[in-house]
C-alpha cells in the first residue's frame, strides 16, 4: 500500500502518414498544396487489444486569391476504451513567397473538444455499483496552436505546437492530473532525384510532450514516376510502419500504413492500420503542381 509507480497515456490520436498530410501536425501546412485539398483518415491502432485508439478525421485546407493567406479546418473523432473524444479545429495561414517554390509560412490554429466517457458499457463485477451505471458528463475546452513552416523544390521543414497552452479539463483535486499537456513538433525532409523514374525522400519528426523523453521518427520514402509511393519508417521504442501510397488521378490519391508494435507490447497488441484519401481541387490551375513531392 506504500509503493506506488508513476504512469504516462497518451493524449493526442497518433499518426503514421503526416508526412503526406502535414497539417495534422502543424497548421502553417495550410495552403502548400496551392489548391484546396481536402483529406479523410481512419486508423485503428492495436487491433487485437478491447477498447484499443481509434481515429476518423476530416482535413481541408486551402489558399485564397491573393495566395499570401490561406485557411484550414480539421473535424476529428477519437476513441479509447470507453471514451471518446469529438473536436473541431479553424486554421489560419499567412504565407510569404521568395520564389514560385520557395514560400515562408505561419500559421495559427483554435480548436474546440468535447471529452466523454460511456461508463455504462464496461463489464464490472457489480452492476448496481453507482459509479459505474451511467455515462459521466461531457468535458469541453478550449485550446490554440502554432507553427511556421518552409518549403522549397526539394526541402521542407516545420516547428509547430498543435497544443501550445496547457488547457484544463474538467475538474480535479490535483491540477496536472486534468491538463492537456503541450507538445512540439519539429520536421524536415529533402527529395533526391535517383533517376529520370525515381525519387528518394528521407525524412524525420521530433515529437516532444512536456515532462516526457523526446521521441523521434524516421522515414524513408521512395517515389516512382509521381504515381507510387512505398516507405518505411521507425518510431523509436514504440513502432515499425510500412506505408504505400498510390495517386489515382492527377487529383486523387490513397495511402495505407501497416504498423508494428516493438517492444513488450508486440506480443499481445496485434498490428495497427491507417487508410487515407486526398483529393486536390484545381481552382488555381496556372500554380498547381500535380502531385506534389510534399
Amino acid at each position: 500500500m506504500l509503493l506506488f509507480h508513476e504512469g504516462h497515456s497518451q493524449q493526442s490520436a497518433l499518426y503514421s502518414q503526416y508526412m503526406f498530410n502535414g497539417l495534422l501536425i502543424n497548421p502553417a501546412y495550410a495552403g502548400s498544396q496551392e489548391s484546396m485539398s481536402v483529406s479523410g483518415l481512419f486508423r485503428k491502432q492495436w487491433t487485437t487489444l478491447d477498447g484499443s485508439p481509434s481515429t476518423q478525421n476530416l482535413t481541408a485546407h486551402t489558399p485564397l486569391n491573393n495566395k499570401k493567406i490561406a485557411l484550414g479546418l480539421i473535424l476529428q473523432n477519437d476513441n479509447i476504451g470507453v471514451a471518446q473524444q469529438t473536436s473541431v479545429d479553424a486554421i489560419y495561414a499567412y504565407r510569404i513567397s521568395f520564389s514560385e517554390t520557395r514560400k515562408l509560412s505561419f500559421g495559427l490554429q483554435a480548436g474546440y473538444a468535447r471529452l466523454s466517457a460511456q461508463y455504462n458499457t464496461l463489464a464490472v463485477k457489480d452492476p448496481n455499483d453507482p459509479s459505474f451505471s451511467s455515462s459521466a458528463g461531457a468535458l469541453n475546452y478550449l485550446y490554440f496552436g502554432t507553427g511556421i513552416y518552409y518549403s522549397s523544390k526539394r526541402f521542407y521543414a516545420g516547428l509547430s505546437s498543435p497544443h501550445a497552452n496547457r488547457t484544463t479539463i474538467g475538474n480535479s483535486l490535483s491540477a496536472d492530473e486534468s491538463r492537456q499537456s503541450r507538445n512540439y513538433f519539429f520536421t524536415t525532409g529533402y527529395v533526391f532525384t535517383l533517376s529520370p523514374a525515381f525519387k528518394l525522400k528521407p525524412s524525420t519528426l521530433l515529437k516532444a510532450t512536456d515532462g516526457l523523453t523526446t521521441q523521434v521518427d524516421l522515414n524513408c520514402t521512395l517515389q516512382y514516376e509521381d504515381v507510387f509511393w512505398v516507405g518505411v519508417s521507425y518510431r523509436t521504442f514504440s513502432a515499425l510502419s510500412f506505408m504505400a501510397k498510390v495517386q489515382l488521378t492527377n487529383q486523387l490519391s490513397a495511402g495505407y500504413a501497416y504498423d508494428k508494435a516493438l517492444g513488450n507490447l508486440n506480443v499481445i497488441s496485434g498490428a495497427g492500420h491507417e487508410f487515407m484519401l486526398t483529393y486536390n481541387f484545381s481552382f488555381f490551375k496556372s500554380n498547381t503542381i500535380t502531385p506534389r513531392d510534399f
